[in-house]
């Protein structure tokens, strides 16, 4: 028997949770938002409470300083020309939802919104305190 075929349900299963939409391990409230481009079947996670909401962007815009103000750019880190089309479309929703962000990449403290301005988007890092 190959790994392959050992492993084949729980990867079909891991991948089913990456597709637009999908319920993320049965956890109510946290979708996968389909955002390729970067990597093969790249995903973003969007996480909602009422009318609280949340996306994971991960690698869509690497540095937000660069990439919100210039979505259509792309770098050697891009692995598809989708990338820039998906940036647009993600940023365009969240800042249309005034939705809170996080990203891998992001100047502390990693978290904030974007807002639409010309045409692209501007960072708004949210604000911190130390406790």
């Amino acid at each position: 028997m190959s790994v392959i075929t050992r492993r084949g349900a729980g990867l079909a299963t891991l991948a089913a949770a990456t597709l637009p939409g999908a319920a993320v391990a049965q956890t109510p409230g946290i979708r996968a938002v389909a955002a390729h481009g970067h990597s093969p079947g790249h995903a973003c996670y969007h996480i909602a409470d009422s009318a609280a909401q949340y996306m994971v962007l991960a690698d869509v815009t690497h540095r937000p300083e660069l990439f919100a103000r210039r979505p259509d750019f792309q770098v050697m880190f891009d692995f598809d020309p989708a990338a820039a089309a998906n940036r647009v479309r993600l940023l365009d929703r969240i800042a249309a939802e005034r939705m809170q962000v996080g990203g891998y990449h992001f100047p502390f403290p990693a978290q904030g919104f974007f807002a639409r301005e010309g045409q692209g988007f501007r960072y708004v890092p949210a604000d911190w305190a130390a406790a």
